[in-house]
């Protein structure tokens, strides 16, 4: 199955990195593929042993936002900087 997940909160290389190694390692998936310029994931995976919900969860667990899955609060504030959303300035 291919899901397109999207992920607007990654910034730079290091969150594609981050990314890529929490999903990388998890049961069913195959492939991953992120783009950055259109902050969207694209994964591969059998949906008999992992489903989108679980993936998205993984996403948020390491600080970002999957889809409508808000990145969880503790991961998000041990990213580095250069991860982090830059606050909208008034």
């Amino acid at each position: 199955m291919e899901a397109e997940i999207s992920v607007p909160t990654i910034q730079c290389g290091m969150c594609e990195h981050k990314i890529h190694a929490v999903l990388d390692d998890a049961d069913g998936i195959k492939k991953v593929t992120i783009d950055p310029i259109n902050k969207t994931t694209t994964v591969h995976f059998d949906s008999t042993l992992i489903k989108l919900e679980n993936i998205e969860s993984l996403i948020s667990q390491s600080g970002y936002q999957a889809n409508d899955v808000k990145p969880d609060s503790v991961a998000y504030k041990k990213l580095e900087l250069c991860c982090k959303v830059p606050p909208i300035k008034h």
